[in-house]
C-alpha cells in the first residue's frame, strides 16, 4: 500500500493526519472497516529498488565473466557479494547449519562466550534486496572486474540509460 501525507497538525498531544491511500480494492475495504478502531501503524519511508534492468546487466556481466574465467555464474555473483554487496554478521550456536536458511554466507570465526560454543558468520543479501543506489554501486564494482578481462561493458550501458538506470562513475573499490 503507498500513502501520501498531505495534512499533519498538532492537537494537543496527538497528531491528526489527512493522507491519500493507494491499494487494491480489497486492502481499501479492509482499512475502512477499521476507520473507528485503535490501531497500530507504522510509517517509514518508500525506497527505489532496483530495477529489472539493473538486475539483467549485472547477471549478464556476470555470465560473461563466468565464460571467460571458466566459471559457474552463481560462484561469479557470490564473488562479487563477497567483494562489493550488503552483508551482516550473525552468530548461532556452534554446529547450526546455515544452508536452510540463508543461501549467501560464509563462516568467519568460531568461539566461546559465557561458556557456550558459538560461530560467527557473514551473511550477503541477495542483490534482488537491494535499492537502486546499492544496486548501482554493486554494478559499478562488477562492471570494473568484466573491463579488466576485457568484456565490452559499454553494449550493456544503452540497455540500462534507456530506462533511467545508468551507473555511478567512480573507480573500482579494491576487494575487502
Amino acid at each position: 500500500m503507498q500513502a501520501k501525507l498531505l495534512k499533519a497538525e498538532k492537537l494537543g498531544g496527538q497528531l491528526k493526519v489527512n493522507m491519500l491511500l493507494s491499494a487494491a480494492p480489497a486492502i481499501l475495504n479492509r482499512v475502512v472497516r477499521l476507520l473507528h478502531k485503535d490501531l497500530s501503524v507504522e510509517i517509514k519511508e518508500t525506497r527505489e529498488r532496483r530495477s529489472l534492468e539493473q538486475n539483467a546487466k549485472a547477471w549478464a556481466l556476470m555470465g560473461e565473466m563466468a565464460h571467460i574465467l571458466g566459471a559457474n555464474k552463481d560462484d561469479i555473483y557470490l564473488e562479487m557479494l563477497r567483494r562489493y554487496g550488503q552483508s551482516v554478521i550473525v552468530t548461532t550456536k556452534k554446529d547450526i547449519p546455515l544452508d536452510r536458511v540463508f543461501k549467501y554466507y560464509e563462516k568467519l570465526k568460531d568461539g566461546l562466550s559465557n561458556g557456550r560454543e558459538f560461530t560467527a558468520w557473514r551473511v550477503f543479501i541477495g542483490s534482488s534486496q537491494y535499492s537502486d543506489v546499492e544496486m548501482q554501486h554493486f554494478i559499478s564494482n562488477i562492471e570494473c572486474e568484466a573491463k579488466e578481462l576485457g568484456i565490452d561493458v559499454d553494449k550493456y550501458a544503452d540497455e540500462l540509460n534507456t530506462h533511467g538506470a545508468g551507473t555511478l562513475s567512480h573507480s573500482c573499490l579494491s576487494p575487502r
